[in-house]
């Protein structure tokens, strides 16, 4: 089961059961744990906190944490997100012109 349960900018935290097979860790950067980098400003949502942060071969991205953690960002209020084992999605909008919907970019 997959549930939305924080959205932090642009950034969205799906609580789910459990971690998929076949994920690769994701390394720390200076010290921080980056769930998502912005693409525009440089800024990025990151926690300093003990997680742990996968990708699959596809680029999507999973958090665990045996704790609540901090999520910070420059440009956003931080947020504390309760333990558990989380999906990375990003809000997506949609292009009316395109007819297609994308990612909205920080």
């Amino acid at each position: 089961m997959k549930k939305l349960t924080n959205q932090h900018g642009d950034v969205l935290f799906y609580k789910v059961d459990k971690l998929p097979d076949n994920l690769k860790p994701v390394s720390k950067v200076n010290g921080r744990t980056v769930v998502m980098d912005g693409e525009h400003t440089g800024h990025a949502h990151a926690t300093t906190d003990e997680v742990q942060l996968f990708e699959d071969s596809g680029g999507r991205k999973y958090l665990v944490s045996d704790g609540a953690f901090e999520i910070v960002h420059e440009e956003h209020k931080t947020q504390v997100i309760e333990p558990g084992v989380y999906e990375i999605g990003v809000v997506q909008e949609y292009d009316y012109d395109e007819e297609a919907a994308r990612a909205v970019q920080d």
